[in-house]
């Protein structure tokens, strides 16, 4: 799935797609992501599918969802989300901005915020319970993350001037937790 940026509000409720079970769900907006009784969601504030869920009750049992911002131009996310249950809350501020999203196994989290510009993200979560959040301010950070296994955990919080941080995750409950400010 490739998602640009929007002028308006759109929510989908799809069929389901022949590597999901359920339905898919998609909110896009340009401005800050809003749940749907139009209160602020901070993205990488979302820990849980649960929480996910309860922000956004139209989000089907067993669906993917995507719940996307973007604001400046020129911003992609690319999806691929095979399994059920899987989450990806993504908020892009600057412009020409990239994020490569695979999430394949059950109940993965990926939450982010992403300010400044021309920053590239790939983001693979392969196994089931992965969760990674990310909120980055800056410019042109190199960006990488595998979590191979499950119920795998990794939390960045970068700002301006940081070295690229790459996480790259085997086995199952690993944890890494990287804050720069």
């Amino acid at each position: 799935m490739r998602l640009a940026p929007a002028l308006v509000l759109l929510i989908v409720l799809a069929a389901p797609a022949s590597a999901q079970s359920g339905t898919a769900f998609v909110q896009q907006a340009t401005a800050e992501l809003l749940t749907p009784t139009g209160d602020p969601l901070p993205p990488a504030s979302l820990r849980s599918g649960a929480d996910v869920s309860a922000a956004f009750p139209n989000i089907a049992s067993g669906a993917n969802a995507v719940i996307l911002a973007q604001s400046g131009s020129g911003n992609t996310l690319d999806v691929e989300q095979t399994g059920f249950d899987n989450r990806a809350i993504l908020s892009q501020t600057g412009y020409d901005n990239q994020t490569r999203l695979v999430q394949d196994g059950d109940r993965n989290i990926y939450d982010a915020a992403i300010y400044g510009d021309a920053n590239d993200l790939a983001v693979n979560q392969i196994g089931s319970d992965n969760v990674y959040g990310l909120l980055m301010v800056g410019t042109n950070p190199a960006h990488t993350v595998n979590q191979i296994g499950d119920a795998n955990v990794a939390t960045q919080i970068v700002a301006p001037g940081l070295q690229p941080v790459n996480i790259d995750q085997q086995g199952n409950g690993l944890q890494v937790l990287v804050e720069r400010f």
